[in-house]
């Protein structure tokens, strides 16, 4: 009997595997799907959070795998072109067109993608006419939150999940404006008690990607301005956030959630490793345990590798918003939606109690594709 070879551990083999997925899981336009169905077929479809959010991510997991593959993928250019083709000149800003399943908005929560993707673009393409994108994208979101924007209740969240993308541009474009803004945003995640409490932990319900990318930020903020207070505080709730994971290195989607099966977005995955990360750089070695754990243990776990369970029509023809063709093919290489310590799928459920139109309904959930773009910058 010939024992199989053990295989080293590279995170480039994983980002490989990822461009099956980035390549595929689009439309012939080059439009991402965001959700993958469990039916019979199994089926993509089209989503409002295509546009903006999904392409965003795809654009910067693209340019990412690209540098821990050396391959370039032609899709890389396409998203960044679609990405620009929804930039509202006047604001500055991005919406998502009118169309069958979507709105046309200008949603603010989604503009910390897109100026974290654009930034990842600028520093690479190195793109004068980008730079003066950004710049205008920076103003337009100064001026909705002096005009109290941020303040309302359905973007109550969004200063907090800003942070990284204006910290990422203040650094790497030398943007004043946006060192200001991420100070503001800063003092008001923490000044109220919506998400972190005031012996600095983080509330029941509250949604982990959305909270880590505001500690994550935050933490970029407090190393670049020297605020040892918010520094402490990150890592302090940092600190909570591990206890309520496990010692082998899962993090769960929602804190504290009751009545429910552990499951995790692959999206919280990233934030968690990308705090991690830096706290370790910066005076908390110890916490590059927690790295390698959640890595080894949760992360390359939570790559698609096998969906032979998810059955394609291969001979029904695309529609407008839907795709039955190679389903599982075209998704090996993302990453889970709703992982559990020991599953790919946690739990089955549909799009009723969240968002979608009449077509979405009473659909068994099998992948949400803002996942697949995270999983890949968590890789990198």
């Amino acid at each position: 009997m010939t024992r199989a070879q053990p295989q080293t551990l590279a995170f480039e083999t994983f980002a490989h595997r990822s461009l099956n997925y980035l390549s595929r899981m689009v439309d012939q336009n080059g439009q991402p799907y965001f959700n993958v169905f469990w039916t019979d077929p199994a089926e993509a479809a089209h989503d409002w959070p295509d546009f903006i959010d999904v392409t965003s991510r795809q654009l910067q997991a693209a340019i990412m795998a690209r540098h821990m593959t050396g391959q370039e993928l032609p899709i890389e250019r396409v998203w960044y072109e679609r990405l620009l083709s929804h930039r509202d000149a006047p604001s500055g800003l991005f919406f998502r067109p009118k169309t069958p399943y979507c709105n046309d908005t200008i949603d603010l929560a989604e503009q910390a993608l897109a100026l974290y993707a654009l930034v990842t673009a600028f520093v690479d393409y190195q793109d004068k006419s980008l730079r003066d994108i950004i710049f205008t994208m920076v103003d337009g979101l100064w001026q909705k939150a002096k005009a109290g924007a941020f303040d309302k209740r359905e973007y109550i969240s969004a200063p907090g999940f800003m942070l990284k993308s204006l910290m990422v541009c203040a650094r790497y474009m030398q943007n004043g404006q946006a060192l200001d803004l991420a100070r503001d945003f800063v003092q008001k995640v923490f000044s109220g008690d919506v998400v972190f409490t005031s012996d600095n932990r983080i509330r029941r319900g509250a949604h982990m990607h959305s909270t880590l990318r505001a500690l994550v930020g935050a933490a970029d903020y407090a190393l670049t301005a020297n605020d040892e207070e918010v520094y402490q505080k990150v890592r302090t709730l940092f600190e909570h956030v591990h206890s309520l994971g496990t010692a082998f290195g899962f993090v769960p989607e929602v804190v504290e959630r009751q009545g429910d099966v552990i499951s995790c977005e692959t999206c919280a995955i990233m934030d968690y490793l990308g705090l991690a990360a830096t706290l370790a750089n910066h005076g908390n070695p110890e916490y590059w345990d927690i790295v390698e754990r959640t890595a080894r243990n949760h992360l390359i776990e939570s790559q698609v590798v096998d969906v032979s369970w998810l059955v394609s029509d291969p001979n029904r023809p695309d529609t407008e918003q839907f795709t039955w063709r190679d389903i599982g093919a075209r998704m090996i290489g993302g990453f889970a939606g709703w992982s559990s310590p020991n599953h790919l799928l946690a739990a089955q459920e549909t799009l009723n109690a969240h968002w979608g139109g009449p077509e979405l309904r009473d659909k068994p959930r099998a992948f949400q594709n803002c996942c697949g773009g995270s999983g890949i910058h968590a890789l990198y």
